[in-house]
């Protein structure tokens, strides 16, 4: 960890406490005994208590709807910015990349309903399918398959386009989102 990060914990879906890691404390491995035939190590860390706050998902639902699901400690590369921001400015800075994936879908998604180019969506949008975020009718009632990305690397955006294409035989309708500068 550098002097910079953050440690985020939640033990509820009302907030996340947010601060420093307590340097005196570090991370520390603790046996947690379950019985006589099982004991777990467990990481443990602290926060700088005088430096804690809590960011309440009331305030910041991105933060509840892009928490990771599973593990105890990582890194939270898709809100990283975005806590620090809130942490140090009080805000989130106002940028697509400050969106989380679902956020952006869901903007995609709207802007198809808002263009009537999507009348009905069969799939809510996002993690149903590998290579496809949204799923819907047109005005005619012909399939439309789309896939969102905010990636900025070209490789990453050119297999998934290419991955897109692959579903041609599905629907006439192929549509691709991605940032403006690329």
């Amino acid at each position: 960890m550098s002097s910079n990060d953050l440690i985020c914990s939640s033990f509820d879906d009302e907030f996340l406490e947010v601060g420093p890691l307590d340097k005196k404390f570090g991370i520390q491995l603790r046996d947690f005994v379950l019985s006589d035939q099982e004991t777990w190590v467990l990481k443990v860390a602290r926060h700088e208590s005088e430096k804690k706050m809590k960011l309440y998902f009331s305030k910041y639902p991105m933060l509840l709807a892009a928490m990771p699901r599973q593990g105890t400690f990582g890194e939270w590369h898709l809100m990283r910015d975005q806590i620090l921001s809130i942490y140090h400015h009080g805000r989130v800075t106002f940028n697509y990349s400050a969106l989380a994936p679902a956020q952006i879908e869901a903007l995609c998604t709207s802007y198809l309903f808002s263009s009537n180019q999507l009348i009905c969506q069969s799939l809510p949008f996002g993690r149903n399918l590998k290579d496809i975020d949204i799923v819907g009718l047109d005005p005619q009632g012909k399939r439309i398959l789309a896939q969102v990305t905010f990636s900025t690397k070209r490789s990453e955006i050119r297999r998934k386009a290419q991955a897109l294409s692959c579903y041609s035989f599905l629907s006439p309708c192929l549509i691709f989102f991605a940032p403006e500068e690329m």
